[in-house]
């Protein structure tokens, strides 16, 4: 199997990497052994969107020519048609269509169709889909509220989705929430393999008062910050020497609550509550956005 994944990249032009090599020949179908969502969690040009089309068209619709896959995505200008790009550049042995209406999606009989949630939500009688592709899933997959945000659970039941292969590259909210196959494809691993450089980060403080809830939800509490200074750190190491510079001058300067006599669980809550108020919220073009507020 490795040798036909191989091959699929080879054959369109593409670099070989031992690690997609592996998720999709090995690792995509071990996590569907132990749940029917798995979460392909990868930073960004870890090449996550490539690799499911390459499993579909290698593997699941090798395996299942009968199945349908359906595939949901953002709907910003850019995320609502990249999926679909892709499917048209690299030319995959299965038949697939995209769906900008209704209409569009009930007439399919392609064995993936690429769309918007709100555009088959009001569908009465959809067809049955057995594996459901989410692109960007952190924009919209967990969310609770009514509206297009709210309406992939209820495409899950009335399409009969069997199994759910999630994209993100902000895997941190399917973490809290307990999601348990998640495969991860770290800013380490794509160093290693030079597909990005060392990353600049940007630091920035902020009076905005953080939530948990808030925690990698960039898009919709990013325009609420109010920044109080900006620092560049280069490298990741040099990040993480200003976190624990930044720790240390918190606890300095605020003994009577990290060091006083008060209760020990006490003072440990305050302790895991500074931690969580580091938050990680998105990555765009290679570049890390770290936000944390003390």
């Amino acid at each position: 199997m490795k040798n036909i994944v191989e091959n699929w990249y080879r054959n369109r032009g593409y670099n070989v990497y031992d690690f997609q090599v592996n998720i999709v020949s090995e690792r995509i179908d071990n996590e569907f052994d132990n749940s029917n969502v798995v979460v392909l969690a990868a930073a960004p040009s870890g090449g996550k969107t490539l690799m499911s089309i390459c499993y579909l068209d290698t593997q699941y619709l090798k395996d299942n020519p009968n199945h349908r896959v359906l595939i949901l995505t953002h709907g910003t200008t850019v995320l609502r048609t990249q999926y679909h790009d892709e499917l048209i550049k690299n030319n995959p042995d299965f038949t697939f269509d995209v769906a900008e209406y209704a209409e569009d999606f009930e007439k399919s009989t392609a064995q993936v169709v690429v769309t918007l949630p709100q555009t088959i939500n009001k569908v009465k009688n959809k067809p049955n889909f057995q594996l459901l592709i989410c692109d960007e899933a952190h924009q919209f997959y967990l969310a609770e509220n009514k509206g297009v945000n709210g309406m992939v659970k209820s495409i899950i039941k009335d399409c009969n989705i069997n199994k759910q292969l999630l994209l993100t590259g902000s895997p941190s909210k399917f973490i809290y929430r307990g999601f348990k196959s998640i495969i991860p494809v770290t800013v380490e691993t794509l160093l290693d393999n030079d597909l990005i450089s060392n990353m600049r980060v940007d630091i920035c403080t902020t009076s905005y008062k953080l939530k948990l809830n808030d925690y990698n939800t960039v898009y919709d509490v990013k325009t609420s910050f109010k920044f109080n200074e900006k620092d560049t750190i280069i490298t990741l190491d040099n990040l993480l020497d200003e976190i624990i510079n930044k720790l240390k001058d918190v606890f300095k300067n605020n003994l009577v609550i990290y060091f006083s006599k008060q209760p020990l669980w006490l003072r440990w809550s305050a302790y895991i509550v500074l931690i969580i108020s580091i938050i990680l919220f998105s990555e765009t073009n290679q570049y890390q956005f770290i936000y944390f507020k003390f």
